[in-house]
């Protein structure tokens, strides 16, 4: 966490809130040693992504705040580079949402990122969701056609993916039956406990029509969400508000605000602006769920202190995002005040018209 917030300052971002929850005195006391006037948000039971993001979006709520926020997952590591890049897109393309992606790289990444034909943002499906409901189709269309499959069978496709407690989760009676009770579910039952619009996923086309698309082909989506989202604060409400938890992990996640905002319409328009920013480098936004993952991400960052950086040519034109808020806060701090390069260039630029 104080290695992102560093890479955050750097970028100039200038107000923090860090979402805590288990060993959050801990995450505090660490995060407090190396740097000040963060602000924290306590999550006390562990809901889901989107529901952490609500309690920072409380903080920002009181502090009556209607800006642009940068929400990223607390495992991330994003270089800086990314970030400029990621602001770009935002504010060049006039963005509601923009996020990362990049190429899926194994079956079990998280997201799968869906787009249009012309190559704009679909929505995002998480993969317990995909696996889940190519389960749930797989299921229901051999009890179609007569042939209901047993205990051991439904077991078997579920425990391929689902540990105990997810499936538990995901799967409700229908684990109930195979897993507790011992028992091969009726033809009936299973017809019941599997309707048909649990086998599919439903979205809408560019014009606001009704698109279907099955789990497999979901699953086939070649892009990965990457967890690191620029949104307006607007946009950040609307989602949170639209949110449900009817999912094969009954959490809120985060992640649907990208389906959210992407398939709201005002008639046949958009009702918000989303891009996806695709990165290809792995080393570039970097994820740990696990002590080996970890030790990937810190051998990366010891790699590069070693590595011989280029310098950039010299030249006030060349600066960093955090170079270029404190040569502006100059500016306003300074005004007329001879010697100020910046004010100089800017009225060699665009003259000294000061309405310019």
């Amino acid at each position: 966490i104080n290695r992102a917030l560093d890479v955050y300052k750097a970028c100039g971002i200038p107000q923090h809130i860090v979402v805590v929850g288990a060993m959050a005195g801990q995450v505090i006391e660490t995060v407090g040693r190396e740097h000040e006037g963060i602000l924290y948000a306590y999550q006390a039971e562990q809901l889901g992504t989107a529901h952490a993001a609500r309690q920072g979006a409380r903080v920002l709520e009181a502090l009556g705040a209607e800006q642009d926020v940068l929400i990223v997952a607390g495992d991330r590591v994003v270089e800086p580079t990314i970030l400029e890049q990621l602001f770009d897109l935002y504010y060049s393309q006039q963005c509601d949402l923009a996020f990362l992606v990049g190429p899926k790289r194994r079956r079990s990444d998280p997201g799968r990122v869906l787009l249009y034909p012309d190559g704009s943002v679909l929505g995002n499906v998480e993969v317990w969701d995909v696996w889940q409901r190519q389960i749930f189709r797989t299921i229901r269309a051999a009890t179609t056609q007569g042939q209901p499959p047993s205990r051991d069978d439904i077991l078997a496709l579920i425990r391929e993916d689902f540990s105990e407690r997810k499936a538990a989760v995901a799967f409700g009676k229908l684990w109930q039956a195979v897993a507790v009770e011992g028992r091969s579910p009726t033809a009936r039952e299973l017809l019941d406990w599997i309707p048909p619009e649990k086998t599919t996923f439903a979205f809408v086309d560019q014009c606001g029509a009704p698109l279907e698309l099955l789990p497999g082909e979901v699953d086939q989506a070649d892009l990965a969400n990457f967890s690191t989202y620029l949104v307006k604060t607007s946009a950040l409400r609307y989602a949170l508000n639209h949110l449900n938890r009817d999912n094969a992990q009954r959490e809120e996640y985060l992640s649907d605000m990208i389906t959210l905002l992407a398939q709201a319409h005002e008639g046949d328009k958009p009702r918000f602006q989303v891009q996806a920013l695709r990165v290809d480098n792995p080393n570039y936004v970097m994820a740990f769920n696990d002590p080996a993952e970890l030790l990937e991400i810190e051998a990366y960052v010891q790699s590069k202190r070693q590595r011989t950086m280029h310098e950039l040519p010299s030249g006030p034109a060349l600066r960093t995002i955090a170079q270029w808020r404190q040569a502006f806060d100059r500016l306003l701090t300074q005004g007329h005040s001879t010697g100020n390069t910046l004010r100089d260039e800017l009225i060699n630029l665009y003259s000294a018209d000061e309405e310019l």
